[in-house]
């Protein structure tokens, strides 16, 4: 039997080793070694001493032992003439070296709180019982790979440095005894120093400042772990028209009660987009999630007049925020009614000029409003806007001895509640805001007065003043007209080409009538047919269709404005103080039940007429009767349209008679 075994050479896969028995051996070649009860093909058994009983085991290729026990058995297959029991030893292989055949790789967790460690052919080393890693260089436990070579390292702060170990323990060779000086394998550390990034700033929350709104204070949580700075930075996303800066960033240091910020210059009507930043020497910045904030628009500041002299004004407003535009909204104040109306004006893309057009004599209410796409609107403060009347303008349109006609203009749409005249600075009339003239009677003959209107509107506005002296008083009533003066100022034109069957041409000179007596202010035009009538003035009055069926009566043809030179019912011309007229020129007559209300129907053909010419002042009319005058026959009409064609085939033929003569 043997005595012991001797390890001559040893590697993680290989020996050599010499076994001394306690006899001489005569017959070594039957010696084969086992392992698990197989016969070891890589093994070989040669002599080495065999007088002292020696002899040499060599085993190559053996697989996933390295650093471990490794037992077998010698065997004597053959027997001859000497027995040698079967015998069990064990060898302790050299572990491999952790610097050359493995590898740490380290996966820190998301929340950087934990990491996975895997050891590359940590089986291959040796016994994972001697393999132990060591998260920090302040972890002193031996505590052993998982069978899968893994190892979690917990409890880690973010944005910190480690330097982890994995150490291979003293490994006991069990061949060789306790007295001998290198019975061990000895401990082998292969290290690596790994860090966490660093942890992001999380939960941002902004609050708007109740009294100062330009600034925002800032919540957050703070990263965990270690850091050396936070800078937090925003970004406005929509800007428009508020041509301010809208980006910044501020850095704070790392301190335990470092959970807000604040910022005073942020725009109002601005999305901003923030985000924090967690910054430390040679790590990565860790950049936090997305956090959108938005401050609301602010109302506009107007600093302008509030009092006008003309209607279209220009509006410079002071923008408070952001803005697409700027709309005016304005409602008439105080009950005032038409013209005054409740009216807007709304800025051009990002403009603060607003142009206006209000009534003059109105006042409003009014406000801006701030709008922006996809905001609230932001409405401003009250504000009047206060137009003042315009000046009217006051002429003289005619005087007589003891009156004078007064007419004024006011050259803008204006808010008028009335008028009031003055005759040397004592107010003598208020007169309706309708009217624009007056006759102002009861004066005395040749006398200066000085004249002047107030127009009342949301305030008074007077008139320049005016000097007129009435006139001598010569004649105290109208005088009669004669044939001449009739014949010579109602003109009627036979020989007008509109003169047909059905209408007839006439020109009244506008001095028919004097002025002595009072302004004359409209014609009117009636139309007799009984020519055995021979008052003046218009006698037994009906409609014009009643007329038709009935001479005697007299209708009104036309009613003449002469200040303004308007007809109300029929377009006038006037030329050289003359005006033209035409009766008869209407086809039908609306409102034909009312003989007040004039109808210029078509005259009858070949029919004799005359016309009443009424000149009237604000008082009374007075009447002149024309000369009678006919109307054309139908035949006639034909033949003068046959002649003129004739005349016009005689000028065109003429030039060919003369050629060929």
């Amino acid at each position: 039997m043997a005595n012991r075994i001797s390890v001559t050479f040893r590697t993680s896969t290989s020996f050599t080793a010499l076994i001394t028995y306690n006899c001489s051996l005569t017959y070594i070649y039957g010696l084969s070694v086992f392992f698990n009860e197989t016969q070891g093909i890589y093994c070989s058994v040669s002599e080495y001493n065999s007088n002292n009983g020696i002899v040499s085991v060599t085993c190559n290729n053996i697989q996933n032992n390295a650093g471990r026990d490794w037992t077998f058995s010698l065997i004597q297959e053959f027997v001859y003439s000497q027995v040698i029991l079967n015998e069990t030893f064990t060898v302790t292989l050299e572990p491999l070296s952790l610097n050359i055949f493995t590898s740490i790789a380290i996966t820190i967790n998301e929340d950087q709180r934990a990491a996975t460690v895997f050891i590359n052919n940590c089986l291959n080393i040796s016994h994972r019982k001697y393999l132990v890693f060591r998260c920090n260089e302040f972890d002193l436990l031996n505590n052993t790979l998982s069978n899968n070579c893994t190892y979690i390292c917990y409890n880690l702060e973010p944005g910190s440095i480690y330097f982890a170990s994995l150490v291979r323990l003293p490994i006991r060779i069990v061949d060789k005894t306790e007295d001998e000086y290198d019975n061990t394998f000895p401990e082998e550390i292969l290290n690596r120093t790994y860090k966490t990034s660093l942890d992001k700033v999380t939960n941002l929350i902004f609050d708007e400042d109740s009294i100062n709104k330009n600034k925002m204070n800032i919540y957050f949580n703070r990263p965990r772990g270690y850091y050396h700075q936070i800078q937090i930075t925003c970004n406005g996303l929509d800007q428009y028209c508020l041509y301010n800066n809208t980006d910044w960033a501020i850095t704070i240091g790392n301190c335990s009660y470092c959970n807000a910020i604040s910022i005073f210059s942020i725009v109002r009507g601005i999305t901003y987009k923030c985000q924090a930043k967690t910054m430390k020497e040679n790590f990565d910045d860790r950049i936090s999630d997305e956090y959108n904030f938005t401050s609301g628009l602010e109302p506009i500041l107007y600093n302008g007049l509030n009092y006008f002299n003309a209607s279209a004004i220009n509006l410079n407003v002071i923008s408070q925020s952001d803005f697409n535009s700027i709309e005016l909204i304005c409602n008439v104040d105080n009950d005032q009614t038409y013209p005054c109306s409740n009216s807007t004006a709304v800025t051009d893309y990002c403009s603060t000029f607003l142009y206006f057009v209000g009534i003059r004599g109105c006042n409003y209410r009014c406000y801006f409003v701030t709008k922006k796409y996809n905001y609230d609107d932001k409405r401003s403060n009250e504000s009047r806007l206060i137009f003042f009347p315009p000046k009217p303008n006051l002429f003289e349109y005619g005087k007589g001895s003891r009156w004078i006609f007064l007419h004024w203009e006011v050259n803008e749409l204006a808010y008028i509640q009335s008028f009031d005249l003055f005759i040397n600075q004592t107010q003598i009339s208020n007169i309706n805001k309708s009217i624009f003239s007056y006759n102002c009677t009861d004066l005395l003959p040749n006398r200066n007065y000085e004249l002047y209107i107030r127009l009342n509107s949301n305030y008074q506005v007077l008139s320049d003043r005016i000097r007129v002296a009435t006139l001598e008083e010569v004649i105290t009533a109208p005088q009669k007209l004669t044939n001449n003066e009739i014949e010579s100022k109602i003109i009627l034109n036979n020989t007008d080409e509109e003169s047909t069957s059905e209408q007839h041409v006439i020109k009244i000179d506008r001095s028919l009538f004097s002025n002595e007596y009072g302004i004359v202010r409209r014609y009117v035009i009636y139309v007799r047919q009984n020519q055995n009538k021979i008052e003046t003035s218009p006698d037994i009055i009906g409609t014009y269709d009643e007329a038709l069926q009935n001479s005697s009566i007299d209708y009104l043809a036309q009613i003449i404005s002469v200040y303004p030179l308007i007809n109300k019912f029929s377009t006038v011309q006037d030329y050289d103080n003359k005006i033209r007229i035409i009766i008869g020129t209407e086809t039908r007559c609306l409102q034909s039940y009312d003989s007040s209300i004039p109808c210029n129907g078509k005259l009858k053909s070949d029919r004799i007429y005359k016309i009443i010419v009424g000149g009237c002042t604000s008082t009374d009319c007075t009447y002149a009767l024309s000369q009678s005058f006919q109307t054309k026959s139908e035949n006639n009409i034909f033949n003068e349209d046959k002649s003129r064609s004739l005349s016009k085939a005689w000028v065109a033929v003429f030039p060919i008679v003369a050629v060929l003569i």
